[in-house]
């Protein structure tokens, strides 16, 4: 794999570690899911590249190779991270100004589009497990153990610890703000929706074809959240996709960006290219 370093700058100062894969054809942003690092997408990002497009990644402030201070002196939230994306999409439409842009959102990624100002030449849109994540969106059991989650056990940590461990069950460690805003989220039915001014309005403004991608055996992104989402994008198409689909047992919230569905992979570039006119 062939990735070129892009240095970045957020809006608080620290430096932002992004990578470009290629350098011809349509820009294709892959937004990363919460607490998932860059280097996660890196398959993906040069499968594609290899296919003829300029793809993006980018670790948020404390992630990755972005994390430049103890996790307990990281002071940014799920918006800041947004404007992470927001740095991210202003330099491609000052490098890349005539350029089609396609958006890959993985989970929070896609969420992120009610949070930021979208590429000037945005031609489409990929959610992956990007769900509105209000706990009451989840069937029976799932719905209790979430209510403890969200609000005592990821709240309560949080404060304790001083952000939230990725031994509590993410995987990577998460600033406390971005812990404890998007335990907030989850608790409102709107979800961010109910917490940031002019969201709704973002979400509507995109008017470029939209592709919801709900996995089947995504436990992340239940059927009545993923639709909860496509309902707030006014061109949304939500796609169901089963593992059967691509011969295997499972895909879960993290396969499909992952080699074991490369299979899935020609597909996507077909429809990137089709948005974009290529």
């Amino acid at each position: 794999m062939s990735a070129a370093e892009v240095a970045l700058t957020a809006v608080d100062g620290h430096p932002l570690a992004a990578r470009r894969y290629g350098s011809e054809g349509p820009v294709v942003v892959v937004a990363s899911a919460t607490g998932v690092p860059q280097g996660f997408y890196a398959r993906y990002a040069d499968d594609l590249s290899q296919r003829g497009f300029t793809v993006y990644t980018v670790d948020y402030r404390g992630l990755g190779a972005s994390r430049t201070l103890p996790m307990r002196d990281t002071r940014v939230d799920l918006q800041g991270w947004a404007l992470d994306l927001q740095v991210l999409i202003d330099y491609i439409d000052a490098t890349h100004p005539d350029r089609s842009v396609v958006w890959v959102g993985h989970s929070f990624g896609g969420q992120a589009l009610a949070l930021v100002r979208p590429p000037r030449h945005l031609r489409g849109v990929l959610t992956v497990g990007g769900q509105l994540a209000y706990l009451g969106h989840w069937p029976g059991t799932d719905r209790l153990g979430l209510t403890a989650i969200w609000w005592v056990a990821v709240p309560a940590l949080s404060r304790l610890v001083g952000y939230l461990p990725g031994s509590a069950g993410l995987g990577s460690d998460l600033p406390e703000g971005v812990a404890r805003e998007w335990a907030r989220w989850c608790r409102s039915p709107g979800y961010l929706f109910d917490h940031v001014p002019g969201a709704a309005a973002r979400i509507r403004g995109i008017r470029c074809p939209v592709r919801i991608l709900h996995v089947s055996d995504d436990r992340y992104a239940p059927p009545r959240a993923m639709r909860a989402m496509a309902q707030r994008f006014p061109t949304a198409q939500v796609q169901l996709l089963r593992p059967r689909d691509l011969g295997l047992s499972r895909i879960g919230h993290f396969g499909l960006l992952r080699p074991e569905c490369h299979a899935a992979w020609s597909d996507l570039a077909d429809l990137y290219r089709g948005w974009c006119g290529a």
